[in-house]
């Protein structure tokens, strides 16, 4: 009978410790489920055909979804001769959950261009699908021709009303200048309406009181204004003296159809399909088989464990047979990547043998800089000691003052004291010659003072805009910081406007508003204005040029400070003078147009300093805020760097914020 006993309670200790084993392996199944659940889970949808129609084609690519977004990429071609409208708030993505859409922003397509943008939609935690659609029904065509407006001619008089306005348009007279031999006239021109200005100025004509046409000979382009935009209008017109003294005689601006207004008409709608490639799950997670509930007898118990080790052997035998066609997939992909990887590897070879001669160049270049400050500090040190003796009167300089002074060298600082801060700003729209007119430069500028003004210490602000950057305005701004800055103040220039490199000079140069012919003397070369760096006495100068070839003005290898965040690096890179320069590219072009009436170098310029939240702002910082963005949205390769031989000891401009 005890032996009986003995073995039906063995029994159930064993059938106990069965259910707490099952149990425990169920909730571990369960926690490693949930832990190996990827959090980057991506579904890739399949390649869809592009959407062609008579005015665009439409090609998406690397469209996938992950829990709180979905995305891809789109590259829209006009095929016609007139303008394409994309509104971005008209792409609608559908999913059973409900409509999302991206926010307002507007595109203008320019004939046969080509558009390339990603298309991103966001907001909660159930993107992740296998199947949506998504509707474009955001696409309209701009015809560049309409209902001119009858504006009535503009008789140029350096006197008089200044402000027009014709239907839609209103114009308003900035400057007007009368010579022998040229006249020129500077408009800005408002488009009021709902729909969309087209102003294009190769329209306009000047005539003489005999009925003589001239054309305007300034060239400019056609522009498509929206809602509530300006734009800026350079007239220039040179009759020969035989002809006729423009100073004297009357001349009038014929408008012709120089401004249109347009409505833009509504394409058809277009719908595209997006299915989960199942050749593409990214770190999908296998499904768990539910759980079967426990028997409520012995005997079943053990049936049901069975039979769940049978489903579950089956499931492992599934999953090793999907693991195989992987891994064989796999294989297969190696094998033809295999010579593509070995050709990378040789150039990846190939690029770091160069690095390394790079860097052994740049270290025994930055050692023989260190010497010779650590040669200059010793020498200095052994001048001061040998004058300690002597009263500070008694101490004698060859040449006046102290001789630190004129080499922009400082004495050592506890704290950060900080001087004046100087802005120039420099923004050229509208040339007076054969350079055509830029888009955006002015409005550039413009944002970056008051950016400047509303959320950053600066003390003094000089502005030059289209008209008043002449070649000569420009150097005698310059001159003043050179007369009027202290050494312990900084100076933030920032230059927007035509540049121009001359090969056979190998010189690059920035284009005032005033040069009429493409001769360098009417420039301001790269190298007066590392002379005029070198001149101003501050403590901290940065250099910012969006031109074409501005990179030029790098010229030597120099060295910096390492960024390092924290007070103490601040302290330091602030007590020791800098020359720094920032450009938008090399010496290569650069575009004009970027985002939202921007460059795309100003644009990532401005958007740095605006989510800075930081008190101390450096412009190494800033410049890496931008480079990559800028790299990555355009053909051009920002730098950053000291310029050769104007004083920089290492130091940093540093922006402080209010």
């Amino acid at each position: 009978m005890q032996s009986k006993m003995d073995s039906r309670f063995n029994n159930s200790k064993h059938i106990n410790m069965q259910k707490v084993l099952l149990s425990f392996a169920a909730l571990l199944c369960i926690i490693g489920s949930t832990i190996s659940q990827p959090r980057g889970h991506e579904n890739r949808y399949k390649q869809v055909s592009p959407i062609e129609t008579p005015e665009y084609s439409l090609e998406i690519s690397d469209a996938h979804s992950q829990t709180n977004f979905t995305l891809f990429r789109a590259i829209l071609t006009n095929k016609t001769s007139d303008y394409l409208v994309y509104r971005q708030a008209d792409v609608v993505f559908n999913y059973d959950h409900g409509k999302f859409t991206q926010v307002e922003r507007l595109y203008l397509i320019k004939p046969k261009a080509k558009l390339v943008r990603v298309m991103k939609v966001a907001g909660g935690d159930k993107f992740h699908v296998d199947k949506l659609t998504v509707d474009f029904n955001c696409y309209s065509r701009l015809a560049l021709t309409g209902a001119h407006e009858n504006v009535p001619n503009y008789v140029i008089s350096t006197t008089g009303e200044k402000d027009y306005k014709a239907g839609n348009f209103r114009y308003k007279v900035l400057i007007v200048t009368k010579e022998t031999r040229e006249t020129y006239a500077l408009f800005e021109v408002e488009y009021t309406g709902t729909d969309f200005g087209i102003v294009d100025p190769r329209k306009l004509k000047v005539t003489l009181d005999d009925g003589q046409e001239f054309e305007n000979y300034k060239h400019l382009r056609l522009r498509i204004l929206k809602p509530g935009q300006k734009m800026k209008i350079g007239t220039v017109f040179r009759i020969p003296v035989k002809t006729a003294n423009m100073h004297k005689v009357n001349l009038e601006i014929i408008w012709n159809e120089t401004f249109v207004e347009s409505k833009p008409v509504k394409l058809a709608s277009q719908t595209m399909v997006l299915e989960m490639d199942p050749n593409k799950i990214v770190a999908k997670a296998e499904p768990r088989a539910p759980r079967t509930p426990p028997a409520k007898t012995t005997a079943s118990r053990d049936t049901e464990a069975a039979k769940r080790e049978a489903e579950l052997a089956k499931l492992e035998a599934e999953t090793a047979h999907r693991e195989v066609a992987a891994a064989h997939r796999e294989t297969e992909k190696a094998q033809s990547d295999a010579q593509k990887a070995i050709a990378e590897a040789e150039l990846a070879k190939a690029e770091a043998i160069l690095m390394q001669a790079q860097a052994a160049k740049a270290k025994a270049e930055a050692e023989k800089a260190i010497a010779e400050a650590e040669l200059a500090r010793a020498n200095i040190e052994k001048e001061q000691a040998q004058n300690q003796t002597q009263s500070s009167t008694d101490v004698k300089y060859r040449g006046s003052g102290d001789p630190l002074k004129g080499l922009n060298v400082s004495t050592a600082a506890t704290t950060m004291e900080v001087g004046n801060y100087y802005a120039l700003l420099i923004g050229i729209d509208e040339y007076r010659g054969k350079w055509p007119s830029l888009d955006n430069a002015v409005n550039d500028v413009e944002e970056i003072e008051k950016l400047l003004k509303s959320k950053y210490k600066f003390d003094h602000f000089i502005t030059l805009y289209d008209f008043h950057a002449t070649r000569t305005a420009i150097i005698k701004q310059m001159e003043w910081l050179i007369d009027n800055v202290k050494p312990e103040d900084n100076v933030f220039i920032y230059y927007s406007g035509h540049g121009e490199f001359k090969q056979n000079l190998n010189k690059g140069y920035w284009v005032p508003h005033d040069a009429l012919t493409k001769s360098t003397s009417e420039y301001i070369s790269n190298n007066d204005i590392q002379t005029y760096l070198g001149g101003i006495r501050s403590k901290h100068t940065l250099l910012v040029s969006d031109a074409c070839f501005s990179g030029d003005i790098f010229r030597g290898t120099t060295i910096s400070v390492p960024f390092e965040d924290s007070e103490k690096y601040y302290k330091k890179i602030h007590k020791m003078p800098s020359r720094k320069a920032m450009t938008s590219g090399g010496i290569e072009p650069v575009m004009d147009g970027g985002r939202d009436g921007h460059s795309v170098f100003a644009y990532y310029f401005l958007k740095s300093l605006r989510n800075n939240e930081a008190k101390y702002f450096d412009a190494t910082q800033l410049y890496s805020d931008l480079k990559i963005p800028v790299i990555n949205n355009s053909e051009q390769s920002p730098r950053f760097s000291p310029v050769k031989n104007t004083g920089d000891e290492g130091g940093q401009f540093v922006f402080i914020r209010k």
